[in-house]
């Protein structure tokens, strides 16, 4: 088996499959499920997520005020900064996430 053949490319802290798709994990006290996220477009005037959670395909529509609100709640402080720091994690060779 050679690296092209591995199925899985670890870019930027998500997975990567072969075909462009990146997992994300959902951990909840249901469980943890794996989230296949597909794509992304605009219909409507909402951005939408195409994805699958194990047989489910999904999409989530977000309008622009909810954007909004998503940022408010991902962008704080320790995520900022978290974020900030990773290029310079990267470059130093520890693991950034």
């Amino acid at each position: 088996m050679t690296r092209r053949d591995f199925p899985f490319i670890l870019l930027r802290g998500f997975i990567r499959t072969r075909q462009g798709e990146f997992l994300m994990k959902v951990t909840s006290p249901a469980g943890d499920f794996e989230i296949t996220v597909r794509e992304s477009s605009v219909e409507d005037g909402c951005v939408v997520i195409s994805g699958q959670m194990g047989v489910w395909d999904s999409k989530i529509h977000m309008k622009p005020s909810d954007l909004v609100s998503f940022a408010g709640v991902l962008l704080n402080f320790r995520v900022l900064f978290f974020l900030l720091g990773c290029p310079f994690r990267r470059l130093l060779g520890k693991k950034a996430g």
